[in-house]
């Protein structure tokens, strides 16, 4: 009883005060619906690593190639939905663990599907192989290896470190709101 009333409290606090969020987002979580599934990994990693090859190859044309996060999702959906029909409902032990699997725990569900869309949202390369880029193609210097490591390393640590500063500010705010990401998340 006390738990209930814990979540209940939380769902009102975690409640956004914008009235478009409130539409579209519920406050509450169903705990019963699995997230990292064989679906979201079969389907996630190979969308990332090709949306990878094509950033990184269309970002040196004139004219980009980009596929949109709204035709991304529809991919996704179409395809989760296609493995959880076809895929049996096998149980898949790794061998030596005691670990296991299933390849179809169910329907393909809502959280498996905004996983599976972040995993396939996430093809942008780092500022730091720009720079690499470009100072190879401006200034036809090559930057030695471990240099280059560090570089490309230390901007990747600088940006999440400021994405943990600004965490409070920016995500756990009710009051900041991302009207572009409304339509992905409904």
């Amino acid at each position: 009883m006390a738990d209930e009333e814990g979540d209940i409290f939380r769902s009102i606090l975690d409640d956004s005060p914008i009235e478009q969020v409130r539409l579209t987002v519920p406050p509450t979580d169903d705990k019963t619906l699995q997230v990292l599934t064989f679906r979201t990994w079969f389907i996630g990693i190979p969308i990332c690593i090709l949306g990878s090859v094509i950033a990184a190859l269309s970002s040196y044309r004139q004219q980009l190639f980009y596929l949109s996060q709204v035709c991304i999702n529809i991919i996704v959906l179409i395809v989760g939905k296609l493995m959880a029909n076809m895929l049996p409902n096998k149980v898949v032990r790794m061998p030596y663990t005691n670990w296991g699997f299933s390849l179809n725990p169910g329907p393909f569900n809502l959280k498996e599907h905004v996983v599976t869309t972040i995993l396939a949202g996430t093809e942008s390369a780092s500022a730091g192989f720009e720079i690499l880029s470009m100072s190879k193609i401006f200034y036809h210097k090559d930057i030695p290896l471990l240099p280059a490591m560090l570089l490309v390393l230390s901007i990747q640590f600088l940006g999440y470190g400021f994405a943990g500063i600004f965490t409070k500010l920016l995500v756990d705010s009710p009051y900041m709101w991302w009207p572009s990401t409304l339509v992905d998340v409904s």
